[in-house]
């Protein structure tokens, strides 16, 4: 809870984020967090996913794009 300064489990549906490291993310709105990249240990990754921030409702959910 950023408002409140205080630590939450969250249990997000969705298609959970691959374990990954060196990922960009950044907090966009009041309750979401974007999520690019990384690498999982084999590849490169250019995934976009979004998580929704919520106590009762949190949510993943990938970002299709194409360059």
């Amino acid at each position: 809870d950023l408002k409140k300064s205080l630590w939450l489990r969250l249990r997000p549906t969705g298609s959970q984020l691959p374990h990954c490291y060196g990922h960009t993310a950044v907090k966009y709105k009041d309750n979401q967090i974007i999520v690019f990249g990384g690498y999982d240990g084999e590849q490169v990754l250019s995934t976009v996913t979004k998580l929704t921030i919520d106590s009762e409702n949190s949510k993943y959910l990938e970002i299709e794009f194409s360059f």
